[in-house]
């Protein structure tokens, strides 16, 4: 799990400095950089992985910049990693530390197409593969058009997992019906004390390489998925992450999208799980701007993300301001983050926390 992240002159951030928990909400208005911190986990995850993605420059760093780019992500047992990007040499540096009080093990060259120009230092090469480990990164950003597309058909050796967008959504399926076990009962189920005019859920072939959903309602009609509701299929995506291959860092885009406040809640009850899986715990950071995932949250997982003309973007823990705290615990539970949303934290000295009517 990641301890502690530093960023410094990435895309809109000149520094910044998180301690994520298991679930940690960065929760801001609009364009402060809440994604741009899931994309500098991104990054990182990449730069350790470089052979993986030789076709895919890592996001949001420049051929040319003016100033130096550092990311540096900590672990629990005591292992970092970082990158520099030098912009006088056009070069980029990862560094391996098997102890956050130590030194660095030593570096490796990465050029600016993206490929190692140089071999890793033997010193780290213990520690460098245990954080490829700790770092294995997945995107979730649902798209409405993405999730009622046609599905590719994912084999039996393919991992099962959507697509950042959510696309491959019905061949995610199709392997779940493929398990041998109740869990495809299990979600129908579930789904349809959520929708009454539910009636099951169906995966039908389009093509010998394509699958897509149906939902068949309780008087018999078949629906196909581009015609159900946003909702529906919104859960259905959610629902999926249970039984599909797991990461170990899930980085999730606006998770209350689409969803009725009920949902939203139920959506991070399901983020929550993972993150408490006794086999496959998964780190799930969230980049948002709903009070209503905020409520679902402890103030030590939630971090407030802000962004002016003359700092770039700030970000500052939840559960550093007490007296902020102590006056939203006043409110009713659904008005606590109202002001968090719009990227601003109420005076302590006001007797309320500011809200809209």
């Amino acid at each position: 799990m990641i301890k502690r992240l530093e960023i410094e002159n990435y895309g809109c951030i000149r520094h910044a400095e998180v301690k994520p928990t298991p679930l940690h909400a960065f929760v801001g208005a609009s364009d402060v950089g809440k994604s741009t911190v899931l994309k500098a986990v991104d990054t990182l995850s990449r730069f350790m992985r470089v052979e993986d993605h030789r076709d895919e420059a890592p996001p949001l760093i420049p051929l040319k910049a003016r100033n130096t780019i550092t990311l540096t992500v900590e672990f629990a047992g005591s292992l970092g990693f970082n990158v520099g990007f030098a912009p006088r040499s056009q070069t980029l540096e990862t560094y391996v530390r098997e102890s956050m009080q130590g030194e660095w093990l030593g570096y490796r060259h990465v050029t600016p197409d993206f490929r190692w120009a140089s071999d890793e230092p033997p010193a780290a090469v213990e520690f460098a593969n245990q954080i490829r480990e700790q770092l294995r990164c997945r995107f979730v950003h649902l798209q409405n058009a993405a999730l009622h597309r046609d599905s590719p058909l994912i084999t039996e050796y393919m991992p099962v997992m959507l697509e950042e967008e959510g696309h491959g959504l019905a061949g995610v399926y199709d392997r779940i019906m493929a398990r041998g076990d109740d869990a495809f009962d299990l979600i129908t189920q579930r789904l349809r004390g959520l929708f009454p005019w539910v009636g099951g859920i169906e995966v039908t072939t389009v093509s010998q390489v394509t699958k897509n959903l149906f939902v068949r309602s309780l008087d018999g009609q078949r629906i196909p998925a581009k015609h159900v509701g946003v909702g529906l299929l919104r859960m259905l995506a959610w629902e999926s992450l249970r039984y599909s291959e797991r990461p170990q860092v899930l980085l999730v885009e606006e998770p209350e999208a689409g969803l009725s406040p009920a949902l939203i809640s139920l959506v991070m009850q399901i983020l929550r799980e993972l993150t408490v899986d006794p086999e496959q715990p998964v780190q799930v950071l969230i980049a948002t701007r709903s009070p209503l995932v905020v409520a679902e949250l402890s103030p030590h997982e939630v971090t407030l993300v802000t962004r002016t003309a003359s700092e770039g973007t700030r970000v500052s823990a939840l559960a550093d301001h007490p007296d902020y705290l102590a006056a939203a615990q006043r409110l009713p539970r659904g008005l606590r983050g109202l002001d968090l949303a719009d990227g601003v934290m109420s005076a302590p000295s006001h007797k309320t926390v500011r809200t809209r009517v």
